[in-house]
């Protein structure tokens, strides 16, 4: 045999004499043979079946085929899978060899699928059998005696109850087959099929969807005709809730038979087919395709549109193939429709039918994939699409198959199919050139192939200009002439001129932050420049317009200075500058002078190119606003205009008529339409980058529509007009019927249809645009009526007419006044208050009126000193009789019916104004108690600005009363602030109940806008006091006796009132509420009072706060509140709860109080009893920090007294062990034992209701290797049942433990599959066994959905519906993983999982910058800015334990580390590899330079070793070495990292432009927040915007510097990398400009920023004391180092964020901080801090800060300006004296 083995081929031909013997050879090998089916009968077999196409067994061998058949059947099984699927292998084949000698062997089938055990898989290989005879059309049943087919068939069928999938299956897929090849023999399936429906109604009755839908998928395959009407209409009912592979299995199950049904469609859309065509599973989404595809047929026209338009090209090459031929078919069939005069029903769809179609086709000539794009195309090539005439396919080309989706390929795919009819030329196989290319010869020819230098227009930027290649970014010369100095950013560029083309560039796109950025770095520029420049950027129009005018005067251009081209150039930028004053003040007479100088006229504009470009847009803007709003003087004198204007429209094709107003209307609306046209075309090409001209051009569509809309008003209603006219003429008071149709024409049609722009982010140009037209309208409609003669003849027209036009005009010419002075525009402010002031008397409602003008006009001085705060004084304020005005409208007030919005929002701001006044007052007296008697001594100021604050307290007629000091004073004030708001506050609670439904709203909003304004009064004041921050004492009259407790009370009735009424500001105050009844314990019944007034949800913001309090007094109040929570919304509060009980059941020692938490704690367990399980298994991610913090409890209860040892608490602590690292086993909570729980792990039984996860503890891999690592070792330490805890030592415990621990890391940190980790995730959530209709109660929410902005749809939440079996670790410390979580809406959500630390501090650092992002939002000049949104980017983080939380996860995001390393070159990177990387250069310097100060120290603190980089190096000698360790690397690594990112150099100009804005704002933030730690990898940059981003906010609070040995001296960072990007301007234009703008909307709006940093600092979670204490361990134990309690740290700490509020010198602030560095305490670092401090402050001749400092020297703690207060945090930032002495870790050299 062996020889025919290896000989086969030989003995081939012979095969019909050898079969038979050695079949019969097989058998008795069988027989005589124990080992079954070996390797020699293997290949024995295989040349038998190798023969099969020469010789088969004969009819005389059946018999020893069946017997060897029946032996193969016995043999086949085998332990190991892979053997087993060979033996298989070999039966298919001998079966489709042989199958006509083969007669099934049932009896043996029958054995092999008879275990009744549904939990085993024992019957797998008798179903497999099965399936090889089915497929080779034998069925499996024989008739025997002792069997009977339907006892056969019932046990086959039994196996589709089995609890294994690929058993069930398996089953299912053999009846399947076996239904079909009965059918196909002929004989009948009634008895099979009636057996089958009692298994599948099992299936359905025990709720098991899942497997039904299986078994319906795997019939199906083979028996179609199983989908019947029933089982059709249950998978429709199913298909909604079923997920991932059941889904997709549902859907192939229904496309069996889906063509025979009916309102096949229907049901299907009902069940959400449409949703699934734009899922991310693309599996899923390729099956639904297939599905549609049998139904379009049988589809209406609208029913194809449906999915026409929710069709996408994307996804894999199956899905592409798919929605290509639905495509194609629906193309086909709707030009068909077009065509067909039958569908006339249709035709309103059928042409954006076809659109969509077309578009979609045309995108799939630019698939990805060959085979997509060449099925396409032939499609189009089809002569009944596309002409085989070229020139009707030319015309076809453009007119048929153009798209703005793909008009990138349009060329590409246009070219093709024309060059397609070149494939049936007969010369179309000839060669173009007669000999090859490479035996040519070539020249050169230059070509000029930049096509925006021949098209761009003067709005063009030069520095944008896009070269041939996007990766050279020096190409274009402008570059290169602006290409800075690598080694030193700071030096000026040597051509001024330069400079000022590069201005000139900024200006040109309204990018005046960077102008005067560029104006900072030219020295030889004259002084008035900069100097005006920076008044235009703080919005002091009329200072820096006087100063453009005083330079234009001192600096003509005169023939002697002709050829000066600076000087021409800076002539052009004031010429330029002083416009644009002129139109921010709305001056137009000072405008049209300096246009309108010598002899230019509007002919010599039109004639010159530039001045047609940059002047005449503004001559024809003042001239037209003299003529329109001037005096009749100044209107007299704008004939010029008229005149150009009439020779322009010369050409113009109007039909002359001899009615005037149809001339005036069609000459208005051709101009009109020519206006649209030219802004279409203006818009059209705008940059899609640019932003800010969008965002500008944008705001020019309302005064065109108004126009518009004016017009059509003239053309519909000039009858009315003359009707209103003949009444007015005639007096006709009985023609009541014409003036009502007027007005009501003229208030539905116009008044009502104008809505102002927006406050804020509207222009002022827009704002006056709007308004003068407006104006112009209404007096276009007085003339038609009569005029203003009319109105001295008609007394009708006086008192019906006039005031409607007289009101309207004068309200808005207010509301502009209101916007400039939010814009902080205050004269133009003043200049419009000045205008109506006369006129508010004759308007309907002069009352209302009034009170309006008042406002504004104190508003506006309020507003001027609080952002001059730092120059001004209370002497200016009182000045401006702002007092007097305020006092004057007390009795208006008083007189006022709050009836509607309007008149409510006017009191409100009375009563803000009155607050907003005695703040400032009292601020100045705090700050200078003296200054109010000082400004009633000073004889130069007049009588009648004397007493104004008694007058503004007792009343205008007291001349008695005087306040003898300053805390009366402040008393008084506070006192009187109170009074209004208190008293305000309930004239606008009265009927409240009654109004309206829109005026209660209105009124609502309104007031609680007043309650956060008393609650904010009360509470700064209150805070101060608390935090002692009266150093004068000042306060101690205001809060004596019971007055804290009143005021106290005060504040928590009015957060809780502000929360009633809707307000997210209360609901931010509200943690800073539970404080204060914390400090306050008689307001407590005050908030019980209120809470139940108020909407639970909007408590969510503050939940982690709340739960923290339930162990206090208070506790028993908020009882009530968290039990609504967790009733209604569990999810919300689990996870505070479950972190706040960690301490709480320790703390609490009040019965009730603990009675509460137990009930809450096993109400929200029923609520949510997989939370528990979610959060061990996230715990379970992280086994290193499961180890060292069982580690740590072990050492604590291990104490060094063995004698004393609990030994039993010691061997639960490590039974705690082996069931924490030895096992990944969840504990259940035996809370949960009366909840009906549904199991939806694998090995659930579902018909017992027991989970089967208990009932067999699972290892993962980590915890197998560690377990089968370290359990001996851990045995012979502490025994197997711990009973060596007596006698072990605790050092050796410590030692072994340690390097235990290291092994666990080992094992740990390369595993990347979640299953290593825990096998929880893919049991608990395998989409297998997901039953349809599971209770909410075992479902997990995705974390971070609720916010206390809005009521949440729980109903909408995204549940969690599974995990990515893939993790990353990231390499950090604690290893931290990043986790995919899959939604139910089909979407992945990526999760940060941190372990073995507390986050609640990012917590609570992302609610401050949502606080800050709201002050941002609200700032006039944050919004105004042309810079990109200022805002903080933000993320969720959501804390789950005191050493476990989630954060979101940032796609799109590197570090900023990781993006510079990336930039080097290869020659770069083979230095750096050479040990020349800074980091080591840096470390080596460091070291090097303690060593020669101290060479015989052998080790030390780095506190001491950075401390002598203090004492022994000088300023020159620090700046020398930093400067070396930085040459080493290029400094434009990051600015190449940008580059590519970006795709143009458009691109990068928006990408870095993105980069400087946040990065600035983020900048700001962190200095507020005192946030340390900056080192590049706590950075991320967002590669699809440029944004910068923060995160790990451990050091906070200015910690950085107070807590760490080496303390940080830098406020922001602000390093080489970061400024190379921003260059050539630097810091000095946009990046300081942000700050600004960011760092004055937060002065401005302090308080509750203050407030809610309070309630933080002084959390527990902050833990000051431990700090101070862990620090104070680390200093030499011969010092005694001061520890400070908790109270006083967190009391400096928000002393620390006022002063920087309040603009105090950073490097005041930061030497304060540095005293409080227990490091430096000790008597041998005494010079060092000294140094240090010296350092901190620069030098006087090079520094800032110290500049600024030494101006101020008599008030080190004197407010500056925000100018200077950012001026100070750069030069701090960026001075190398402080770099070059900085930890090595944060890396500043990079």
């Amino acid at each position: 045999m062996r020889l025919i083995t290896h000989t086969h081929t030989v003995f081939k031909p012979y095969a019909r004499y050898w079969l038979t013997p050695i079949i019969q050879m097989c058998n008795q090998v069988f027989e005589k043979s124990s080992d079954g089916l070996n390797t020699f009968l293997i290949d024995t077999i295989v040349i038998l079946l190798s023969w099969n196409s020469v010789a088969i067994p004969s009819e005389l061998d059946t018999m020893s085929v069946q017997r060897l058949l029946e032996y193969l059947f016995l043999n086949c099984t085998h332990t190991n899978s892979l053997v087993m699927k060979s033996n298989l292998d070999l039966i298919k084949k001998l079966i489709e060899s042989w199958h006509q000698r083969i007669h099934t062997p049932t009896l043996i089938i029958y054995k092999l699928i008879s275990d009744p055990d549904i939990k085993s898989k024992q019957n797998a290989i008798g179903l497999s059998l099965i399936g090889i005879l089915l497929a080779n059309k034998i069925l499996p049943y024989n008739e025997i005696n002792d069997l009977t087919e339907d006892k056969f068939n019932e046990t086959l069928l039994k196996n589709m109850k089995n609890s294994f999938r690929n058993i069930y299956a398996a089953a299912a897929e053999v009846v399947g087959m076996l239904l079909n090849v009965k059918k196909l023999k002929g004989q009948s399936n009634q008895r099979l099929l009636e057996q089958l429906s009692f298994i599948l109604k099992w299936h359905s009755g025990q709720g098991l969807q899942d497997t039904y839908v299986t078994c319906i998928y795997s019939l199906q395959k083979h028996y179609p005709e199983i989908v019947d009407k029933t089982v059709m209409n249950k998978l429709m009912f199913g298909l909604k809730k079923l997920y991932g592979d059941f889904k997709m299995e549902c859907l192939e199950a229904l496309g069996a038979n889906i063509t025979e049904f009916e309102s096949a469609y229907l049901e299907l859309k009902a069940a959400g087919i449409l949703d699934i065509l734009i899922h991310k599973d693309f599996s899923i989404r390729c099956v639904a395709l297939r599905l549609l595809h049998k139904l379009l047929p049988q589809l209406t026209h609208e029913q194809l549109f449906e999915i026409a338009q929710v069709l996408s090209v994307d996804g894999p090459n199956e899905c592409q193939y798919w929605t290509l031929e639905i495509s194609k078919w629906m193309y086909d069939y709707i030009t068909q429709q077009i065509t067909s005069e039958k569908s006339i029903s249709s035709k309103p769809i059928s042409e954006p039918f076809y659109h969509h179609v077309r578009e979609q086709l045309l995108q799939f000539l630019s698939s990805k994939n060959e085979y997509i794009r060449v099925n396409c195309r032939n499609f189009w090539c089809d002569p009944k699409r596309l002409s085989i005439s070229s020139h009707h396919r030319l015309i076809a080309l453009v007119d048929q198959l153009y798209s703005i989706k793909t008009e990138n390929e349009y060329l590409n795919y246009c070219t093709n199919f024309l060059l397609e009819r070149t494939t049936h030329n007969p010369d179309y196989n000839r060669f173009i050139f007669e000999n090859p290319l490479d035996k040519c010869i070539f020249q050169e020819f230059p070509l000029v192939c930049n096509w925006r230098q021949h098209h761009h227009t003067y709005m063009t930027p030069l520095f944008t200009l896009q070269s041939q290649s996007t990766n050279d970014p020096n190409k274009p010369n402008i570059m290169t002439k602006f290409k800075s100095d690598s080694d030193s950013n700071s030096q000026p560029y040597k051509r001024v001129d330069y400079w000022l083309e590069l201005a000139k560039c900024y200006r040109s796109i309204t990018n005046y932050d960077d102008v005067r950025g560029i104006f900072c770095q030219i020295s030889s520029l004259k002084s008035l420049t900069l100097k005006a420049i920076e008044e235009e950027s703080h919005s002091d129009f009329l200072s820096a317009l006087n100063s453009y005018v005083t330079a234009l005067e001192e600096y003509p251009l005169t023939d002697d200075v002709v050829n000066d081209q600076i000087l021409e150039l800076e002539h052009e930028f004031w010429t330029q500058s002083m416009l644009n004053c002129c139109n921010q003040l709305n001056n137009w007479s000072i405008m049209s002078k300096h246009i309108f100088i010598a002899n230019t006229t509007f002919d010599t504009l039109w004639s010159n190119a530039y001045q047609l470009n940059y002047l005449m847009p503004y001559a024809i803007r003042s001239k037209l606003k003299l003529l329109i709003s001037g005096t009749e003087q100044e209107q007299l004198e704008q004939e010029g205009l008229c005149q150009f204007f009439n020779n322009l429209s010369s050409t113009t094709n109007l039909t002359p008529t001899s009615d005037t107003e149809t001339t005036f209307v069609k000459r208005s609306k051709y101009y009109i339409h020519y206006a649209k046209e030219q802004f279409l075309l203006r818009w059209s090409q705008l940059s899609r980058l640019s932003e800010y001209g969008r965002k500008t051009t944008i705001q020019l569509i309302q005064p065109y529509h108004e126009l518009d809309q004016f017009l059509v008003f003239i053309e519909h209603n000039l009858p009315l007009l003359k009707s209103l006219e003949n009444r007015y003429l005639t007096n006709n008071k009985n023609d009541a019927e014409t003036r009502d149709l007027f007005q009501e024409r003229i208030h539905n049609s116009l008044l009502s249809q104008w809505k102002l722009p927006d406050v804020i982010r509207s222009s002022i140009q827009t704002w006056d645009d709007i308004v003068t037209n407006r104006a112009l309208f209404l007096d276009i409609l007085d003339e038609l009526v009569g005029g203003p003669r009319m109105t001295f003849v008609s007394r009708l027209k006086a008192t019906e007419f006039d005031p409607i036009l007289i009101d309207y005009k004068v309200q808005s010419s207010l509301d502009m006044a209101y916007c400039a002075l939010r814009q902080r525009n205050f004269k133009l402010a003043l200049s419009k208050l000045n205008d109506t002031r006369s006129r508010l008397d004759l308007c309907q409602n002069p009352l209302i009126k009034s009170i309006y003008w008042n406002e504004i006009y104190c508003d506006v001085h309020l507003k001027r000193h609080q952002i001059q705060s730092s120059v001004s004084t209370l002497s200016s304020l009182l000045s401006t009789l702002v007092a007097k005005e305020l006092k004057k409208m007390e009795t208006k007030i008083n007189s006022l019916q709050i009836i509607d919005e309007q008149t409510a929002s006017l009191t409100s701001t009375y009563i803000q104004l009155n607050s907003q006044f005695c703040r400032t007052v009292i601020d100045f007296l705090l700050a200078q108690p003296k200054t109010y008697f000082d400004y009633e001594n000073d004889d130069r100021i007049s009588s009648a600005k004397h007493r104004q604050l008694e007058m503004y307290l007792y009343g205008l007629d007291d001349h008695t009363t005087n306040i003898e000091t300053t805390d009366v004073l402040i008393h008084e004030l506070f006192n009187k602030s109170v009074h209004i708001l208190k008293n305000n506050i309930e004239k606008q609670e009265t009927d409240l109940q009654n109004l309206a439904t829109n005026i209660r709203q209105a009124k609502e909003n309104v007031l609680s806008r007043d309650y956060n304004e008393l609650a904010s009064l009360c509470d700064d004041y209150l805070r101060r006091y608390e935090n002692n921050e009266d150093e004068d004492h000042l306060m101690d009259r205001l809060f004596s006796g019971d007055n804290s407790n009143t005021i106290a009370d005060i504040i928590v009735k009015s957060v809780l009132s502000s929360m009633k009424y809707g307000s997210n500001e209360g609901v931010k105050r509200f943690s800073r509420l539970l404080q204060i009844i914390e400090l306050y314990p008689n307001t407590m019944e005050s908030i019980a009072n209120h809470l139940q007034e108020i909407p639970c949800w909007m408590f969510f913001d503050c939940l982690y706060q709340i739960t923290a309090y339930l162990d206090k007094p208070i506790g028993l109040k908020l009882y009530p509140l968290i039990d609504e929570i967790v009733k209604l919304y569990p999810q919300s509060i689990v996870y505070p709860f479950k972190l706040s009980y960690e301490t709480l059941q320790h703390s609490t020692k009040d019965p009730t109080l603990k009675r509460n938490l137990d009930i809450i704690r096993h109400k929200l367990y029923r609520h949510t009893p997989l939370v528990n399980e979610f959060i061990q298994a996230l715990n379970q991610l992280n086994p290193q920090q499961e180890y060292e913090n069982w580690c740590k409890e072990l050492y604590q209860l291990l104490t060094n007294d063995r004698n004393t040892r609990d030994l039993n608490k010691l061997k639960n602590h490590y039974k705690k062990f082996k069931e924490t690292l030895f096992s990944d086993l969840i504990t259940h909570d035996e809370t949960n034992e009366q909840t009906a729980m549904t199991i939806t792990s694998q090995d659930s039984v579902f018909n017992d209701g027991k989970d089967q996860r208990l009932l067999k503890p699972r290892l993962t891999s980590i915890r197998f290797q560690f377990k089968n690592t370290v359990e001996k070792d851990f045995d012979n330490l502490f025994g197997k049942h711990g009973e060596l805890f007596s006698t072990v030592l605790l050092t050796d415990v410590k030692s072994v433990l340690t390097n235990l621990g290291t092994k666990l890391k080992s094992i740990a940190q390369d595993k990347t599959n979640i299953n290593d980790y825990s096998t929880w995730f893919s049991l608990t959530f395998r989409q297998q066994h997901r039953l349809i209709g599971t209770p909410s109660l075992r479902e997990i929410e995705m974390p971070g959905q609720y916010t206390s902005k809005k009521k949440p749809f729980v109903e909408h939440h995204i549940k969690i519906v599974g995990f990515d079996e893939k993790i990353l670790v990231l390499q950090s410390l604690r290893l931290p993983k990043r986790l995919t979580i899959r939604g139910h809406d089909e979407n992945d959500y990526p999760f940060l999982v941190k372990g073995g630390e507390d986050i609640r501090q990012d917590q609570r650092i992302e609610a401050l910058f949502s606080i800050m992002n709201d002050l941002y939002d609200d700032d006039p000049n944050c919004n105004q800015s042309n810079s990109a949104h200022i805002a903080v980017r933000t993320y969720k983080v959501i804390p789950m334990s005191s050493k476990l939380g989630m954060i979101e996860w940032l796609n799109n995001t590197r570090p900023l580390k990781e993006l510079i390393e990336s930039s080097y070159t290869p020659a770069e990177q083979a230095i750096i590899a050479q040990g020349q990387h800074p980091r080591k250069l840096y470390q080596d310097y460091v070291t090097k330079v303690f060593q020669n100060a101290k060479p015989t120290a052998k080790s030390t603190s780095n506190t001491i070793m950075y401390a002598e980089l203090f004492l022994s190096l000088t300023k020159a000698q620090v700046e020398d070495e930093f400067n070396k360790i930085q040459s080493v690397i290029p400094s434009d690594l990051l600015r190449r990292a940008y580059y590519k990112i970006a795709n143009s150099h458009e691109g990068f100009y928006t990408l870095r432009r993105q980069f400087i804005t946040s990065y600035a704002v983020l900048c700001t933030s962190h200095y507020i927040l005192g946030i340390g730690d900056r080192h590049q990898s706590n950075f991320l940059i967002d590669t699809s915007s440029g944004q910068v981003i923060g995160i790990d906010f451990g050091s906070a609070f200015n910690a950085a510097t107070i807590h760490l040995p080496v303390p940080e001296l830098i406020p922001i960072r602000l390093t080489r990398q970061l400024i190379q990007l921003m260059s050539p301007i630097g810091t000095d234009g946009l990046f300081r400009a942000t700050m600004i703008q960011t760092m004055n909307a937060l002065r401005e709006n302090s308080d509750l920023l203050l407030s809610t940093m309070d309630v933080f600092i002084k959390e527990p979670l902050m833990e000051w004391m431990e700090h101070a204490l862990k620090a104070s361990k680390q200093v030499t134990q011969s010092e005694s180092p001061t520890v400070r309690s908790d109270d006083t740290y967190a009391k400096d700490r928000i002393k620390s964020a006022r002063l920087k509020l309040n603009g105090i010198n950073p490097s005041v602030i930061l030497g304060s901080d540095l005293k409080l560095n227990n490091f430096l305490r000790p008597s041998a670092l005494k010079d060092a801090l000294r140094q240090m401090e010296k350092v901190v402050g620069g030098d006087q001749i090079r520094n800032k800060r110290a500049q600024i400092l030494m101006q101020y020297e008599s008030n080190r703690y004197h407010k500056l300006t925000v100018d200077e207060q950012i001026d100070c945090i750069i030069d701090q930032a960026t001075d190398v004296d402080i770099l070059g002495r900085s930890w090595a870790g944060l890396e500043t050299f990079m």
